[in-house]
């Protein structure tokens, strides 16, 4: 079953992605896009990915509760990102953090809605693209709900109707980040997932981290814990993994160094990752920090980025564009 998977998605490269498609050109280069951005200095990630970051491959696009289909019209994304030779990754966000099974059981036919209307826009775009469901969704009482199954299971069924995708589900790396082996843990979502899985073409995970909520040592353990948690999905589920966005907030001197020393020792353990988990695909959260990030990690949520809001590269993006 695992060398058919596997085959189905040799049409793919090993995809390395990152957030964020819309920029500003400025006189002295690019900034994070805002709505003050005129129109006629209105440009896309690629132009600046092309000789700074040659080894991307890939845009990330994030489907929230409140998209609409013209901030990433069909147009667009052939424009700037399929025929700039990238492919599209989806990150389908409806139930968001308000997931709990309540809340999936109430809203299931406006969810359900809204990704029928995502499945048509994506019958628009043309080739290759990636979408994965439902980020985060084992929190609350969610892990031992074995009715979500069902949710996923005809979700994926949905959008791999669509000629061209490539569809998983995204879990959340929570528990203990103090050891870097979290088994007990991960073993928790094993109810929600058991039956859905087989509709998987791959099993998506994140990792984000910021000394706001964590310490500096569970930070430091970011890369050598997902490379564990990877290969504990990829041997249990006998999928590929993907991971599906890393952020690492470099607000503050060593924040900023801790950044820089895991995305190096992200690109030291990529054969590893590949070899183990059968890594698929690495996304990098946001290219540009994004001052208006607001979320769970409070004053450090707007520096995520491998550039700050006026395009300075740190010193994080000489790992990044390491991975290969």
């Amino acid at each position: 079953m695992l060398t058919s998977l596997l085959n189905s998605l040799i049409s793919l490269p090993f995809l390395i992605a990152a957030g964020g498609l819309d920029y500003c050109k400025t006189v002295s280069g690019y900034e994070t896009w805002t709505p003050e951005c005129r129109w006629q200095n209105q440009t896309s990630l690629h132009h600046i990915a092309k000789t700074s970051s040659p080894n991307l491959n890939s845009i990330s696009i994030w489907i929230t509760r409140d998209w609409k289909e013209e901030w990433y019209s069909p147009d667009i994304i052939k424009r700037e990102v399929i025929d700039q030779g990238y492919i599209p990754i989806y990150i389908f966000y409806w139930f968001a953090d308000d997931i709990s099974q309540d809340f999936v059981i109430n809203n299931k036919d406006a969810y359900f809605q809204a990704l029928r209307r995502f499945s048509h826009y994506l019958t628009k775009i043309p080739g290759e693209k990636v979408v994965i469901l439902n980020p985060e969704f084992n929190q609350e009482d969610i892990p031992h709900w074995q009715g979500f199954n069902q949710i996923l299971s005809a979700s994926l069924q949905m959008v791999k109707s669509v000629d061209g995708v490539k569809a998983g589900f995204c879990l959340g790396d929570f528990g203990n980040y103090q050891i870097k082996n979290d088994i007990e843990n991960w073993k928790l979502f094993h109810p929600s997932i058991q039956t859905a899985i087989e509709q998987s073409d791959f099993i998506a995970f994140q990792e984000m981290r910021a000394l706001t909520r964590n310490s500096s040592s569970d930070v430091l353990n970011t890369a050598q814990r997902s490379l564990n948690f990877a290969t504990y999905l990829h041997k249990t589920y006998k999928k590929p993994t993907f991971l599906a966005y890393l952020a690492l907030s470099s607000r503050g001197d060593q924040a900023e160094e801790q950044q820089a020393q895991l995305l190096h020792e992200y690109a030291d353990l990529m054969p590893k990752f590949k070899q183990q988990a059968q890594l698929i695909g690495f996304n990098y959260f946001h290219y540009f920090d994004q001052p208006n990030q607001r979320g769970y990690f409070l004053e450090a949520e707007p520096f995520f980025g491998l550039h700050n809001k006026k395009g300075r590269a740190k010193p994080s993006l000489e790992g990044f564009n390491r991975i290969k």
